[in-house]
């Protein structure tokens, strides 16, 4: 180890003398909860292909190639911006890695899973978990970057701490009825089995109960519930859903009277995001398109006086009705 050490220190320091000034003010980039985290972008002359070749080739040999190449070595970034928020642009110094944990972006796991963000707390490093057990991946400084069995590396690791995202349910928190069905998905959701629960009185139902999404369908009565997810049978997320029932009010707007032959004649209804408008009619003919809180009619000439036509707004959230609008409209 102590071998490892001289030869990282020495390529470190001998490219830090060239390479110091040759970074500037980059990003910013932000975490998950969108905290500023400051990096710097490197702007200067980086490492030739021989040089990079010669790198990747001594720790290859140190390691006697149990190491596997992933990417070259280049001063743009380091193991804290690729592992924390995966760029391969910018360098992020210590400790900024941390407002990624600090701020609630990734909670602390016991055991490291693929993709898990790998803390070294006794070294400057960080680095990812991979599928293969007690491997990892990560850029050794401005050299490659390598997976790697975790005592495979120039790092100290008598500290480590695994992290992954803190899971979410994403799905509306204000549902209406009646005819509505709503897909909830858990969110970074880290291996295992998700099941799904409501609470007691909750104005929805839920299915399936397993699987990253679950439907939630209303029971026809309003009020509030809260949707949960497990993973392993321990609770990772929480959601608070409001259901209430769609209800319609207003008149339709137009004229009462019409005569034999008039064009265009507009008829509107209150507008809602979400709803649909049908117009029903007998003796009209469209002189717009139907689907809308608006429309227009022309009338026909074969009419006697004193006839009378009645509209017919039909509104649906869904597919299913919850409410018309009528109006009686004499023909002159």
């Amino acid at each position: 180890m102590k071998y490892t050490k001289y030869i990282f220190a020495v390529y470190m320091l001998l490219g830090s003398v060239n390479v110091i000034a040759q970074y500037q003010n980059g990003g910013p980039i932000y975490t998950p909860k969108f905290t500023q985290v400051n990096v710097l972008k490197f702007v200067g002359t980086d490492y030739t292909t021989q040089q990079k070749n010669d790198i990747k080739t001594e720790w290859m040999n140190y390691y006697n190639n149990r190491i596997t190449f992933e990417a070259e070595a280049t001063y743009k970034y380091n193991c804290h911006v690729w592992a924390w928020a995966g760029f391969n642009n910018y360098w992020m110094n210590a400790p900024e890695q941390a407002k990624y944990w600090n701020d609630g972006s990734y909670t602390e796991v016991t055991t490291p899973f693929d993709g898990a963000k790998v803390r070294y707390v006794s070294d400057d490093h960080s680095s990812v978990a991979t599928s293969t057990s007690d491997y990892f991946s990560s850029k050794w400084g401005p050299g490659p970057r390598f997976k790697h069995h975790k005592n495979d590396s120039p790092y100290t690791v008598t500290s480590l701490k695994y992290y992954a995202r803190v899971p979410y349910i994403s799905g509306l928190a204000n549902i209406k009825y009646p005819g509505s069905v709503t897909a909830y998905t858990l969110d970074n959701a880290r291996p295992g089995t998700i099941t799904w629960e409501k609470s007691a009185g909750s104005p929805f139902n839920i299915s399936p109960t397993t699987g990253s999404t679950t439907n939630v369908t209303q029971t026809g009565s309003s009020g509030t519930g809260t949707l949960t997810a497990k993973i392993n049978g321990v609770v990772v997320a929480t959601k608070t859903i409001t259901a209430s029932k769609i209800t319609i009010s207003g008149v339709m707007n137009g004229p009462d009277v019409v005569y034999k032959g008039q064009t265009g004649v507009s008829y509107w209804v209150p507008f809602e995001t979400d709803l649909t408008y049908n117009w029903e009619y007998g003796y009209f003919t469209l002189a717009s398109s139907n689907g809308f809180s608006s429309c227009s009619f022309n009338v026909p000439q074969s009419f006697g006086i004193g006839s009378e036509e009645v509209l017919r707004c039909v509104v649906k959230f869904n597919g299913a009705t919850v409410g018309a609008f009528y109006k009686h409209v004499e023909i002159y």
